[in-house]
């Protein structure tokens, strides 16, 4: 009998709802492990500060049931909210991992010089990162 028949056999006649969940766990796997991560590594950092839940959520200007429900792992965590975990608990929880700056200005610098990229730009208020960078001095400049 394979694994996928004894969790059948386990769940038949149980309601519905835990096969729905268990499906949900599955497909959600990927973000779930970073939410679960991310959500250990704030419990870690409110305990290191001797600090708790209801506090950290007075801080951040937010109920102390919604700060259980994200550090409890399960809640798919928007930038801004891990942004405001960040600031107000003086912990990086998410990198850019290989993010190569200098190329990156090449590739914009290759891509805001073609006639249809001068178009776009023109039409909007984005600024192009290479273009940011104006000073002679900076080393980002000087590599592209």
């Amino acid at each position: 009998m394979t694994n996928k028949e004894k969790f059948l056999a386990l769940v038949a006649g149980n309601d519905s709802s835990v096969l729905e969940e268990a499906k949900w766990r599955v497909e959600n796997r990927a973000w779930l492990k970073r939410s679960q991560a991310i959500a250990l590594k704030i419990l870690m950092r409110i305990d290191v500060l001797g600090t708790s839940q209801i506090e950290l959520a007075k801080s951040m200007g937010v109920s102390p049931q919604l700060v259980n429900k994200w550090v409890r792992g399960k809640e798919n965590l928007t930038l801004a909210t891990i942004s405001k975990f960040e600031e107000h608990l003086g912990i990086q929880l998410i990198e850019l991992a290989g993010v190569n700056f200098v190329e990156e200005l090449k590739y914009q610098k290759a891509t805001t010089e073609s006639p249809k990229m001068k178009e776009v730009l023109s039409e909007t208020n984005i600024i192009p990162l290479n273009l940011a960078f104006s000073n002679d001095d900076n080393q980002y400049n000087k590599a592209v």
